[in-house]
């Protein structure tokens, strides 16, 4: 089992575009991410600037999900065929209200969902909840959108 090194929230994952509303976003539609991965490869001029096709990218994910209506919208997505919005962001802090009241940075990924696999387990995590069940998604992506402090975006589009 992998060490407590701090139980404070570090990021979390927001099915849908977080630019298009920030602060809406309800506590409970926040999922745990674990573990996230990237890798993006880009030719640029000599303005700094990208030019040209770059590489198929993938964003691997691992969410934990303590709600079936949370795993059923990453199957929903992928059956549907169409690309989705992910946001993923760092240090979230919530307000009384329950919903998103400060994050430092992140990202919104656009992209399909490719592959989905599941690891069950009955195990409790340091505050005796559940584990319940953890997803590795693997998200074709389109393009990413930085969200950068100062409300700062910048977007990089992979496709």
């Amino acid at each position: 089992m992998a060490k407590l090194v701090s139980s404070e929230l570090k990021a979390v994952l927001v099915m849908d575009d977080f630019l298009d509303n920030p602060m809406s976003v309800l506590k409970e539609n926040c999922l745990t991410l674990q573990h996230f991965s990237y890798e993006s490869e880009h030719d640029r001029k000599i303005n700094g600037t990208t030019y040209g096709q770059s590489r198929p990218t993938i964003l691997n994910i691992v969410v934990r999900v303590t709600h079936p209506r949370h795993a059923k919208t990453f199957y929903h997505e992928m059956a549907a065929r169409g690309h989705y919005h992910f946001s993923i962001l760092f240090n979230v802090k919530f307000g009384d209200s329950g919903r998103i009241a400060s994050h430092e940075n992140g990202m919104v990924a656009d992209g399909y969902i490719v592959r989905i696999e599941e690891a069950y387990t009955t195990g409790k995590n340091p505050k005796g909840e559940d584990e319940q069940m953890l997803l590795n998604v693997r998200i074709l992506l389109r393009s990413i959108t930085y969200i950068g402090e100062q409300k700062n975006h910048q977007s990089v589009y992979v496709y």
